[in-house]
């Protein structure tokens, strides 16, 4: 009877802790971590009942289980569509088929019962290594702060890029490519005859590439000084990509894919039935892989020469994305996200409830993210199948951001920067003025974006104590 009255205080606690009363209402797991001097691991429990290792084993009354609803009090279970099915957390159900699902659509999402539950909002460590006599519990909060705002010039600015000297550069409508010094105390810019929409592409030697509206691309130092310019015959608005044999690659608006020599010299032109907007990607193979407003996906050989096609239904706006496995990330505007194999053959399609105008953003675990104009972002594992969804209050058109590996940053129209954790759950959220760009990675802790009034904005994200208590342990097998 004690310790259930130990566990209902440990989800009280919880409870405590979220955005709002009904956040995990019926969520009935906790998370534990305990940390000894040589075997440190981390624990789920269930209802008193179970206990679900880090290493993805599950153990019933100090026995292994491989069958996961059986630690949940039948007479919570709900009816679910095809199975009884309990709800575990906001992304996460267990059924009595012994599947792991989501608790609306039903579908499988994971083999772990940890990552079915994990959250970062409560950890708990032990000072003994003797089977937990002692606990201390530190429950924590999440903030998005703005550390600096830097005024740039009147006009929109692009997407910025973060160089490798620690400078964030990014192009504006009023025809300069802006340089912000890594210390956010100055900024250097050089001028062009037209707008510049895009991010630049940088090189080894710490030079990078501008591309400008008036049909040129800028080779330019970190110094901001042009070292050379590379005359082409029509605006380009995408970024271009520096392959890894040292050609260039770069789309325009007279619906042409340009190959050309690191000297600028033109060697190859691939004209599409629409203008590219998107930045064309190296494919493992060192072939080129693009998108169109054509609304076909373009597969070329490494010398330039044709591949395969694959058609959708709408204009492609998406940077194309190629994971560590080989495989090929898009989407369209026919409200599909779309990943091929290495070789181009259609993998998986996945449906959203809008136009994907977003790029999707590599995760650690070999995943993406992605967002769409039915405002919700999608994060997907590895093997292409979905880990969870987060709705902002708009669409979100710019890509999102893996800061570190359980922080995701989301800027949405909505004009609100959303942090989660790699589930899809909020830990914070920060509102603007006006909307925000596609974020871009400084450190683990702290991202820059840019606003159409011409400002950086640099923010960190800091994880504070809330609370810290002594209690005693659960009873648990120690190992």
């Amino acid at each position: 009877m004690f310790t259930k009255r130990i566990f209902l205080f440990y989800l009280f606690l919880l409870c405590a802790n979220c955005v709002s009363s009904n956040t995990f209402k019926n969520q009935a797991s906790q998370i534990f971590q305990t940390e000894y001097p040589d075997n440190p691991i981390t624990f789920t429990t269930f209802y008193d009942r179970c206990i679900a290792l880090a290493d993805g084993s599950l153990e019933k009354d100090g026995t292994q289980t491989q069958d996961l609803f059986t630690c949940i009090p039948k007479k919570e279970s709900i009816k679910g569509l095809t199975s009884k099915c309990f709800k575990l957390s906001q992304h996460c159900s267990v059924c009595s088929d012994n599947k792991l699902r989501d608790p609306i659509s039903f579908s499988e999402l994971f083999t772990d019962p940890y990552e079915c539950v994990s959250t970062p909002r409560l950890r708990i460590y032990s000072s003994k290594k003797s089977c937990l006599r002692s606990l201390t519990v530190t429950s924590y909060e999440a903030e998005i702060i703005e550390v600096a705002q830097i005024k740039a010039g009147d006009a929109p600015l692009s997407a910025p890029k973060v160089l490798r000297s620690g400078a964030i550069g990014a192009g504006s409508f009023d025809g300069k490519f802006y340089i912000l010094s890594s210390d956010l105390k100055n900024v250097r810019s050089i001028r062009t005859s037209s707008w510049i929409r895009s991010a630049p592409e940088e090189f080894d030697d710490r030079s990078f590439l501008v591309s400008g509206g008036d049909g040129n691309l800028y080779k330019v130092s970190d110094s901001a000084e042009v070292l050379d310019v590379y005359n082409f015959d029509s605006p380009l608005v995408s970024s271009a990509r520096k392959l890894s044999d040292g050609r260039l690659v770069v789309g325009d608006l007279d619906n042409n894919l340009l190959i050309f020599a690191p000297d600028g010299g033109h060697l190859k032109k691939i004209h599409t039935g629409g203008k590219i907007r998107s930045q064309p990607a190296e494919t493992k193979d060192g072939g080129i892989v693009f998108g169109s407003y054509d609304g076909i996906v373009y597969f070329l050989n490494a010398n330039g020469t044709g591949r395969s096609q694959f058609k959708t239904n709408g204009p492609i706006r998406s940077s194309p994305l190629v994971l560590d496995s080989g495989q090929i990330v898009t989407a369209s505007y026919d409200n599909r996200i779309l990943i091929f194999k290495a070789d181009g053959e259609l993998q998986k399609i996945i449906s959203t409830g809008d136009v994907v105008y977003s790029s999707p953003y590599p995760l650690a675990s070999g995943g993406f993210a992605i967002g769409s104009y039915d405002g919700k972002v999608y994060i997907m594992n590895k093997d292409g199948s979905l880990r969870a969804t987060f709705k902002t209050g708009s669409y979100v058109q710019m890509g999102p951001l893996e800061l570190n590996e359980n922080t995701i940053i989301v800027s949405s129209t909505d004009k609100q920067i959303y942090a989660l954790d790699k589930n899809g759950v909020l830990k914070a959220k920060f509102r603007l003025t006006q909307i925000g760009s596609t974020p871009k990675r400084i450190s683990a802790k702290r991202f820059v974006l840019t606003t159409p009034d011409g400002i950086f904005h640099v923010f960190e994200t800091i994880e504070k104590m809330k609370s810290k208590l002594a209690l005693p342990a659960l009873p648990i097998n120690c190992p």
